[in-house]
């Protein structure tokens, strides 16, 4: 009796040692595995990287919860829980959900141990969300660095208060208002007031178009700043605060980002009315302007006094297609806030990528060169302009010929265009168009797309020959593209060509030097050859199948 406790005591030994034999043996297999040969450092950085993008499975950004996928990770295997829990940089980033318990948040602020933390919080409506981020500005008044932000107007109203507690140390800060609990948009409150953040380097503010900014608000570190007024026309006060604000962090600002909704805005933006001192931003390197109401894009680029360094500005305004003068009001605003730039040698005028109906882009760039596949200049300069019409709605497709582009009109001796050694063309513009870029002296290259047989610019030579006009007086380099495989006239069109520029020639001495037909449907015959050849040097013939015929 008294040998049988012991045997099972060791057989409970033996089997013990057996388990811990089985695990150390799984581990070794684990450790043959080719994701185990990768180095803790490239593991670590894939972790991080994965919960970045768990939003690619669609799903919006208050239904991610990232502390589900640390989970998940630290417990694949026990070198993945091992590198996970050695890797601070994973949990510096602190996710708060309504759902989210209090010892998660103290789990993670365990395992960020010195780094410096960034707070997280979308859609919060519970109190379950504003306790969990208070926790945070609680017991983090000297490692909160950042803090992303987005809730009901109530609940942000609150936690910009608790905000205060960490205003010295917080860093880049974005907050904005959830827009669904409510339609109508609230008033202003005495709440709805900024305050200063010393050592803030980044702000973004999206919809809380009552945001007020007071005159106190004097980053001087501040180098990101982007504000989104999109739901409701933000009051005159909160405007004229707006802009005293961009003249304060002016000095300082690297990257500026506006965008104002389809919305009456007040006359602040009016120039006519209100005459306001020029925004020095002498160190921009990037800026954007979106706006849907009338005028404001043209005025606040008037406003802003760029410096010559700056390298990318993207502009785009809706106007209606029954107002002719605010398309025009752009071209004068780009001819004053960019007359400090060199002007371009690269041009082109496309659909947006956006492909808004009756919407037309234009791209300049600056000591344009070619990286890769892409070219690249030192300045990148973009211009949507979109019309806003009733009858063009989004399920409505219309055809090139039938669209009416707001294209505004630019002298070939204006900034634009003085300048220009190349004009690329991809779908198709007004006779007005062609005969303005005819008259750019420095114009060398030419690639166009082409939608019919007597398309805009062979009418423009034909007006030349006509009236004696001297028309792309150093053009040595055409490049036609043919929209599509089913045009059966692209033979007729390239004589037709040939021979206008023929008689242009004759009265100038113009030269090609090359001719390039690309995506063509027909093979080209010797008639047509010896034509081509007779007014260009080289020739090529490019079938759309990409099967190219030099001449």
């Amino acid at each position: 009796m008294s040998t049988t406790p012991k045997s099972q005591k060791d057989l409970d030994i033996e089997i013990a040692q057996l388990e811990q034999d089985l695990i150390k043996l799984k581990r070794r297999r684990n450790m043959l595995s080719p994701v185990s040969q990768l180095p803790p450092e490239l593991l670590t950085r894939i972790f991080y990287l994965s919960l970045r993008f768990i939003e690619a499975d669609g799903l919006k950004r208050a239904e991610i919860h990232p502390e589900v996928t640390r989970l998940a990770i630290t417990h694949v295997s026990h070198d993945w829980r091992t590198v996970g829990h050695e890797s601070p940089e994973l949990w510096s980033e602190i996710h708060v959900r309504d759902t989210t318990k209090m010892e998660c948040l103290d789990f993670s602020r365990k395992m960020a141990k010195n780094l410096p933390l960034h707070a997280e919080a979308y859609n919060m409506i519970n109190k379950d969300g504003i306790a969990g981020v208070r926790h945070i500005f609680q017991t983090e008044t000297e490692r909160l660095k950042g803090a992303a932000l987005y809730g009901h107007i109530d609940v942000m109203r609150l936690l910009l208060q608790e905000l205060k507690t960490c205003r010295e140390v917080i860093e880049v800060l974005d907050i904005g208002i959830s827009t669904k609990p409510f339609r109508t948009y609230p008033g202003f409150q005495e709440a709805d007031t900024f305050f200063d953040l010393p050592k803030l380097k980044e702000l973004t503010i999206y919809n809380w178009n009552t945001l007020l900014i007071p005159l106190s608000f004097q980053p001087f570190a501040l180098v990101k700043f982007e504000i989104y007024f999109t739901v409701g026309p933000p009051a005159t006060h909160i405007m004229h605060a707006f802009l005293a604000c961009l003249r304060n962090v002016g000095p300082s600002l690297r990257y500026l980002k506006l965008v104002f909704g389809n919305h009456a805005i007040p006359q602040v933006f009016s120039l006519n009315d209100t005459v306001m001192p020029l925004i020095d931003m002498p160190r921009l390197e990037q800026l954007s302007l979106m706006s849907s109401s009338l005028g404001v894009v043209a005025a606040l680029f008037t406003l802003i006094r760029l410096p010559s360094s700056v390298r990318e500005i993207y502009l785009h305004q809706s106007v209606p297609d029954t107002v002719g003068n605010h398309i025009e009001e752009i071209a004068t605003a780009l001819q004053h806030g960019l007359a400090v730039l060199t002007s371009p040698q690269y041009l082109q005028i496309k659909i947006p990528h956006s492909h808004l109906l009756g919407a037309v882009e234009f791209v300049a760039l600056r000591n344009p060169s070619v990286r890769g596949r892409h070219l690249i200049g030192t300045t990148h300069i973009e211009v949507v302009l979109s019309l806003l019409s009733s009858s063009r709605s989004q399920g409505t497709p219309c055809s090139d010929e039938s669209r009416n582009l707001p294209i505004p009109s630019f002298h070939s001796h204006g900034w634009l265009y003085c300048q220009l050694q190349t004009i690329v063309i991809d779908l198709t513009l007004p006779l007005s168009f062609w005969r303005s870029i005819a008259c750019i002296p420095p114009l060398m290259e030419l690639r166009y797309r082409v939608t019919s047989l007597d398309d805009n610019f062979i009418q423009t030579l034909r007006e030349a020959v006509e009236h004696g006009g001297r028309p792309f007086p150093s053009l040595t380099r055409i490049i036609p593209v043919f929209k599509g495989t089913e045009l059966r006239w692209d033979i007729n069109y390239a004589r037709n060509l040939a021979t206008q520029l023929s008689q242009v020639r004759a009265k100038d001495n113009m030269g090609i030097k090359r001719f390039e037909f690309l995506e063509c449907s027909s093979a080209i015959d010797d008639t047509t050859r010896c034509l081509l050849q007779s007014v260009a040097k080289d020739v090529v013939w490019q079938l759309h199948t990409c099967f190219e015929t030099p001449l």
